[in-house]
C-alpha cells in the first residue's frame, strides 16, 4: 500500500515537473492536469509532422482508419486524431 502511494506521488511530481517545463511555458492552473492528461500525455507524440503523417497513412492502409496530424500547443509535438468526414 505504501509503495503504491509512493509511486503515485513520484508520478505526480514528474507530471508537475513536465508541466512547468513544457516549452518554457508557466505552470498550468490547478485542475487543468486532467485535461492535459487526456489531450496530450496519454497520446503518442511524434517529433515531426512527417513522422505523424507517415503513421496516419500506414493506419489507413492497415485498418482503413483515416487520421490527420496536428501540432499540439501543449507539448509542441505532433499527435494524430480521427479525420472528421
Amino acid at each position: 500500500m505504501k509503495d503504491k502511494r509512493e509511486q503515485r506521488r513520484r508520478m505526480h511530481e514528474a507530471r508537475e515537473k513536465r508541466l512547468r517545463s513544457v516549452a518554457g511555458r508557466p505552470r498550468l492552473p490547478d485542475g487543468f492536469e486532467a485535461t492535459l492528461e487526456r489531450s496530450c500525455y496519454s497520446k503518442r507524440r511524434y517529433r515531426t509532422e512527417e513522422q505523424a503523417r507517415t503513421t496516419a497513412e500506414q493506419c489507413e492502409a492497415d485498418r482503413g482508419t483515416k487520421l490527420r496530424a496536428y501540432r499540439c500547443p501543449l507539448c509542441d509535438g505532433w499527435h494524430l486524431t480521427k479525420l472528421n468526414p
